[in-house]
């Protein structure tokens, strides 16, 4: 009788090893898992700045042009010569 006592309670010690050893591999699993979560949000993060940066450069080129455009105009109507008119002559 003792010694199935013992057999019962080495098998539930086996028993809570393996279940604490899954439950620290889920542990870990989880962890990696939000790290990776984090570092693509940091990703998408770094990538959503970039597209907004481009995108306010590309305005403010335009708008410069645009303002170049006018200016050059005003130019050519009044007849004072431009950098770009010299060059293209």
């Amino acid at each position: 009788m003792l010694m199935g006592l013992g057999d019962f309670l080495k098998k539930v010690g086996d028993a809570t090893k393996r279940a604490m050893d899954r439950a620290a591999k889920e542990a870990k699993y989880r962890a990696k898992a939000l790290e990776i979560k984090r570092e693509i949000a940091e990703a998408e993060r770094r990538f959503r700045e970039e597209v907004t940066r481009k995108e306010f450069e590309s305005k403010r080129e335009i708008l410069s042009q645009l303002k170049m455009r006018q200016l050059e105009a005003v130019c050519a109507a009044k007849g004072i010569p431009t950098y770009r008119t010299q060059i293209v002559k």
